[in-house]
């Protein structure tokens, strides 16, 4: 990749595939994946009652879209889980 390619913010992995042009698949996926970890981590449980996973998932998350993902994908699972201890 030349260095102009690289100034302009394009990334340097040059097999990446594209949907449509604009959305990196591997990108993608790993929102997707993210998004069920997070959904499956909150119905993991300690002790019977606690779910503590997706919360730390979260933390791990990070900011941005990732964190964004993560962070709905943990709601969802609280939410439709229906037993949230309060």
């Amino acid at each position: 990749m030349s260095e102009k390619e690289l100034a302009a913010g394009m990334s340097p992995r040059a097999g990446a595939r594209k949907i449509g042009g604009s959305v990196d698949v591997s990108v993608l996926l790993q929102y997707v994946i993210r998004l069920a970890l997070a959904f499956i981590f909150t119905r993991a449980r300690i002790f019977g009652v606690f779910s503590p996973f997706a919360l730390s998932f979260l933390g791990a998350g990070g900011p941005g879209v990732a964190g964004a993902v993560t962070l709905i994908g943990a709601l969802f699972g609280y939410l439709l889980a229906g037993d949230l201890v309060w």
